[in-house]
């Protein structure tokens, strides 16, 4: 089973300069069409990285999050609309004032109510643990003393884990419905650090908008076709279980009905 972070070794400088050169060939228009010269990540990466650990931990760290990634985070948001027939109601009516527009990034983007109900459904189901080795010591500003609030000392080999479920779903941010689906507290909160689905700052997850746009179409196609979405699970309540994220153990059983 896979944890929730994969410690990519660094790249040769080799192969970062030979990415860096098939790129610039992509942006000036240089594509290769044929068959037998397309591009292929996972034959570039295995013609320019000859370790095996490293080409290993590059492939998990990139497609699993990529294909893992959308298809649970797809099926935890048609968990909790199928339980919850309002929010379902009041998407589709957004989403189907413009049911007779192709479905292109930019109307997706356009969807204020869908991308809330992906964001509520990120913080519900967060990425399970965040988990980094040091290399050397350090001295963290906060999380030592019994308030948390004095400086930490960390030693080289520690393991270091972030509990994003602790953090998105604190109640001294989130209020006390820090539990409930509820998409419309997106229309007031405003999260920094404390809500970080895909990580933060420089290192943060660069799959984060094709997770959105994948799942976000798949949901405009499915919700322009089917007027009811329908619980089809005798259990109603989560049942957790950790892959790349976490997701129901009974997966999303539903029904998709037109009346």
């Amino acid at each position: 089973m896979l944890s929730g972070t994969l410690l990519v070794p660094r790249l040769p400088t080799s192969a970062i300069s030979g990415w860096r050169k098939r790129c610039r060939g992509l942006k000036k228009g240089q594509e290769r069409r044929t068959e037998k010269d397309r591009l292929r990540l996972i034959d570039e990466a295995a013609n320019l990285i000859k370790d095996r650990y490293t080409l290993r931990s590059l492939v998990l760290s990139v497609f699993s999050p990529a294909h893992d990634g959308a298809a649970v985070t797809l099926s935890n948001v048609f968990f909790h609309l199928a339980r919850h027939p309002r929010v379902w109601s009041k998407l589709r009516s957004e989403i189907m004032k413009d049911a007779s527009q192709p479905i292109t990034y930019e109307l997706l983007n356009s969807y204020t109510y869908l991308k809330n109900v992906f964001r509520e459904s990120k913080s519900l189901v967060p990425t399970p643990l965040l988990i980094a080795l040091l290399f050397q010591d350090v001295v963290l500003p906060c999380g030592g003393g019994t308030d948390g609030s004095a400086p930490l000392y960390c030693r080289k080999g520690d393991l270091i884990g972030a509990g994003y479920r602790t953090m998105m779903r604190d109640p001294d941010f989130w209020g006390p419905g820090a539990e409930q689906f509820m998409p419309e507290r997106w229309e007031t909160v405003r999260p920094g650090w404390e809500y970080l689905p895909f990580g933060g700052g420089p290192r943060q997850c660069v799959g984060m908008r094709l997770v959105f746009t994948e799942c976000a179409f798949t949901t405009v196609k499915t919700m322009r076709a089917f007027e009811r979405l329908e619980n089809r699970d005798e259990e109603f309540e989560w049942k957790e279980q950790m892959r790349m994220t976490w997701q129901n153990k009974n997966g999303t059983l539903v029904g998709l009905v037109n009346d």
